[in-house]
């Protein structure tokens, strides 16, 4: 799935190997660099997690517009159903208990599952709403998410929005005159550092590695 990421495009093609022990490499077609490496446990966990969470399903993803409004809308709904229905719990609850229950005062005026769907509602509902909400606001879906967070700080920022749209590209030839680093620190309030790959420059081949290869390369 993170193949379908803007940030490999400039690595492309890749070739996908994969092994009968259910090893999988992603190399580069440029430098022969292995990109991703993955085992039949990390693709069934991340289908349970990642995958799932994000919405990371290729035929979606691979369209990044589309699947930037999928995910703002999904969760902007789900936030409001949330938000509805802890109002009309909320709403029907009595402080001062002037409903019973077995005999007893009691705030909710349900009995049986209704009561029960009252009462996990208010709890999880909490959960959901704030989960929703925040999944959408780290989409940036609008200007003043984008201005309080600093993408638009100057105008000189990334706008992190229009990256995930899809929208725009950068004005790559202002930085070509600047080391690597440098073109980083100017795009605003942003600290770079140092990455080192798993792969070193001896372990890159140009022809399919083995199995005993692959594993050597992520020890």
């Amino acid at each position: 799935m993170d193949g379908l990421e803007g940030n490999l495009r400039t690595i492309r093609p890749l070739y996908k190997y994969s092994f009968s022990d259910g090893q999988q490499v992603y190399v580069s077609g440029r430098n022969a660099e292995v990109i991703q490496y993955t085992t039949t446990s990390s693709r069934f966990w991340a289908y349970l997690g990642a995958i799932p969470h994000w919405l990371y399903f290729t035929p979606l993803r691979k369209h990044q517009a589309e699947w930037f409004s999928f995910v703002v809308w999904s969760s902007g709904i789900g936030s409001i159903a949330a938000l509805l229905g802890i109002v009309v719990a909320i709403w029907m609850l009595s402080p001062s208990k002037r409903y019973r229950h077995a005999g007893v005062p009691t705030s909710i005026p349900y009995r049986g599952w209704k009561r029960w769907h009252t009462i996990f509602g208010l709890f999880f509902g909490i959960v959901t709403l704030t989960w929703a909400f925040s999944g959408m606001l780290s989409m940036g879906p609008f200007p003043i998410v984008e201005r309080l967070s600093g993408n638009a700080k100057g105008g000189r920022a990334v706008n992190l929005a229009n990256a995930l749209r899809g929208r725009g590209r950068f004005d790559l030839s202002a930085y070509a005159a600047k080391p690597p680093t440098a073109a980083l620190a100017s795009l605003g309030d942003f600290q770079p550092k140092n990455w080192s790959s798993p792969c070193s420059p001896e372990s890159r081949t140009t022809s399919p590695p083995t199995p005993r290869d692959t594993r050597a390369l992520f020890r």
